[in-house]
């Protein structure tokens, strides 16, 4: 018995070293292996489906502009011609406006020069080739419409994509799939609607080419744009363009994606009281005291929040939830309820419901 006991032991050790050794290598493998559109299955997941403007119109335009622009961007092949894409955009920006109801050749014509610099010559292309179509994280039959593109860009359109050789941008992280956006000038005049619909286009294509959970939204991203678009327009001073990001951003439904009221001061205030809330069967109640020992005000948890300022407070609620957003339950309503509290007065007046009195 003593002599199977020595014979077993060195063959156990040794199963248990291939075993540690075999799993190690395993975790590494899963720990260090990069992105792969073609295996992946978040990549794999169908395109949310196409979303098109049917009216030739201003706000149809600029649909189409920014879905080009944003496609000339990404698959350039090399980077010299950047800065004139965005010159180019801008040039297309600012004739828009000034020409309203500009028809469909003199539209086409700008599309037609964003395209041309990163357009090759070398193979004609007749009709678009949906190579990547099984796990592209885009659906490009928008490329095809010819109530605002002609036969001329959408050919240009066919060219760049067939010749496609990989999105320009910098990975941070090649094994985990971080991207760095590459260096971009920085435009400050927002009163300037070429300004703010260049962030808007610029926000909105970074997302639709690099972020895949916008395939799992309530809405259409496509759609998005659409709706954003005058949003953007009218947003002629800082609030209300922050207001428009805000709204634009929130419908990913990401908490990574929105800024907390307790950042942005200028829209949400800088002040909150010494308490903080939850939301329970849609009531507004206290559930912490901040510091107990400085509670001058007296505070409990408990008390119900029926107005702030004067304002019903589930309405200021349910008002302010189109500029905060968070990703599930507790953390929307963790964000919306610091967006409440959060005022641009030093004071602010509290009714409270406690023991059924106000």
């Amino acid at each position: 018995m003593r002599k199977i006991a020595v014979f077993f032991c060195p063959l156990l050790m040794l199963a248990l070293l291939f075993f540690t050794a075999c799993r190690d290598n395993q975790l590494k493998r899963n720990f260090d292996v990069s992105i792969n559109p073609e295996t992946d299955s978040i990549y794999r997941v169908k395109p949310m489906p196409s979303w098109k403007p049917t009216a030739f119109d201003g706000q149809g335009r600029l649909f189409y502009l920014c879905k080009t622009w944003g496609f000339a961007t990404y698959y350039r092949n090399g980077t010299e011609c950047k800065n004139h894409i965005d010159s180019l955009l801008f040039k297309c920006l600012d004739e828009l406006q000034s020409h309203p109801d500009m028809d469909k050749v003199t539209f086409n014509g700008f599309l037609s020069d964003m395209l041309l610099p990163v357009c090759v010559d070398t193979v004609e292309y007749d009709s678009l080739e949906f190579d990547m179509k099984d796990y592209s994280l885009i659906t490009n039959d928008w490329m095809t419409d010819t109530v605002y593109l002609d036969k001329e860009v959408r050919h240009l359109l066919a060219n760049v994509f067939n010749d496609y050789r990989g999105f320009c941008y910098e990975a941070r992280n090649s094994s985990i799939g971080q991207v760095r956006r590459p260096k971009k000038t920085q435009y400050d005049d927002i009163q300037n609607v070429s300004v703010r619909l260049f962030g808007l286009f610029d926000y909105w294509n970074f997302i639709n080419y690099f972020n895949p959970n916008k395939n799992f939204m309530d809405g259409n991203w496509d759609s998005v744009l659409y709706v954003s678009i005058p949003d953007f327009v009218s947003a002629n001073d800082e609030i209300s363009y922050r207001k428009a990001i805000y709204r634009l951003a929130n419908h990913l439904c990401d908490t990574h994606a929105s800024l907390p009221a307790t950042v942005d001061t200028l829209l949400f205030g800088s002040y909150r009281p010494d308490f903080t809330m939850k939301m329970i069967d849609d009531t507004l109640i206290v559930s912490s005291i901040r510091d107990e020992e400085n509670n001058a005000d007296g505070f409990r948890i408990g008390d119900v929040v029926l107005q702030v300022d004067g304002m019903d407070a589930r309405h200021l609620y349910d008002s302010l939830q189109q500029y905060v957003c968070g990703s599930n339950y507790w953390s929307n309503q963790r964000l919306v309820c610091n967006a409440v509290l959060s005022r641009q007065e030093k004071t602010t007046q509290f009714t409270i419901l406690r023991d059924k009195d106000i």
